[in-house]
């Protein structure tokens, strides 16, 4: 990534990989990166992501969370983004 370049991330919380959320998160994305943006996307139903058990091994010192899932991933994804989209399906029947 250039100096001075805006990342920007996607989750898309969807189990539906073309569906309306899917596509409202890539076309936002679509946009940033169109004014020069790094773009990336994440779509949870892919991941192997588990619940916090609650164990604050995360607050002991710098080991991180115990759990070792695709969270990991996402953490450092996290950590050097300036934006994050979520998208959320909204099932209104």
């Amino acid at each position: 990534m250039q100096e001075g370049t805006m990342k920007v991330i996607g989750f898309i919380a969807s189990p539906r990989k073309e569906g309306n959320t899917a596509w409202t998160v890539h076309k936002i994305l679509e946009g940033a990166k169109e004014q020069g943006a790094e773009t990336e996307s994440w779509c949870f139903n892919d991941l192997d992501i588990n619940p916090c058990q609650g164990c604050f091994g995360c607050k002991n010192g710098d080991k991180g969370c115990v759990i070792n899932d695709d969270m990991q991933i996402l953490y450092d994804a996290i950590e050097h983004a300036d934006v994050l989209v979520l998208g959320s399906p909204v099932y209104m029947g």
